[in-house]
């Protein structure tokens, strides 16, 4: 499966305690407007959360309003850490910071006020950060900056979109996630409306092994395969013969390609199962 693992660490957050915000509660907290002077805190937790739910919610977002409730989890597994300098109670940030490059492989964005970082860059002038700066570790950006924000936004959704690569039919194959299809758990749908042997062809064909939006629009348009409406445009049916015709009426032929633009792939193998659907 493709993800991409998210974690922002900030008590901005309007909550009392210190604890760990899942993906639902942060959901839950950007629908209020009590985030004080932390907008900007707020609007990335919005774009993050949007961004997830159209990949269905393949990038997994978690926040934590303190670096120990971070340290505390001892999953140090994620992609991407968003972090605040400054914390109520107060803390050391530079030294838990440290102890998260060490404990981590995570691009760090150190997102902060403007204010802030003369602070923070003669902190991380240090020598024991060297090895992460050298190493591209970390990124100090300013909240109020809307290209930096921006930045973070790129950095997450690119590393998501470069796809997920396993191995099917004796082939590496790299799916990149797409309107169609997100990654390898979702390469069934494929199979079940193109077909595997045909899916192989294509790709012996194009000399490629790679499964992204523009090579499953052109499977989609190479197939033969139709699916059928009816005058009503109530109902989707997987095939036209007489029978079919006395329940449902005269029917309309659609192209495949044209269906799974106007239905999406999940309704047309749900209709090719059934027999037919209700649009």
């Amino acid at each position: 499966m493709t993800t991409v693992k998210v974690g922002i660490i900030d008590d901005g957050y309007p909550v009392m305690d210190e604890k760990r915000l899942s993906f639902e509660s942060i959901t839950e907290l950007t629908q209020t407007k009590n985030w004080g002077l932390e907008e900007s805190l707020r609007d990335l937790n919005i774009r993050l959360t949007s961004e997830s739910l159209i990949w269905k919610k393949r990038i997994q977002l978690e926040g934590f309003n303190h670096p120990e409730t971070f340290l505390n989890t001892k999953q140090f597994d994620s992609d991407f850490l968003i972090y605040d300098w400054e914390y109520k109670p107060t803390c050391e940030p530079h030294e838990q910071l440290l102890e998260i490059l060490n404990l981590t492989s995570s691009k760090i964005f150190i997102y902060s006020g403007w204010e802030k970082f003369d602070r923070i860059s003669e902190t991380l002038d240090e020598e024991k950060f060297r090895p992460f700066l050298e190493a591209k570790r970390y990124e100090v950006l300013s909240k109020s900056n809307d290209e930096h924000t921006d930045k973070i936004m790129k950095d997450i959704v690119g590393k998501f979109k470069a796809g997920e690569e396993f191995e099917w039919n004796q082939l590496k194959v790299t799916i990149k996630p797409s309107k169609f299809i997100i990654d390898s758990d979702d390469f069934w749908l494929l199979r079940a409306l193109i077909g595997s042997e045909n899916i192989l062809k294509f790709m012996k064909d194009e000399s490629t092994t790679v499964i992204d939006e523009g090579n499953i629009q052109r499977m989609f348009e190479q197939s033969t395969f139709k699916f059928f409406i009816d005058r009503k445009k109530s109902i989707l049916s997987a095939s036209n013969n007489q029978l079919i015709a006395s329940k449902l009426g005269e029917l309309t032929e659609l192209p495949i390609a044209d269906a799974v633009d106007i239905f999406g792939i999940e309704k047309l193998e749900d209709t090719r199962e059934k027999g037919f659907t209700s649009i």
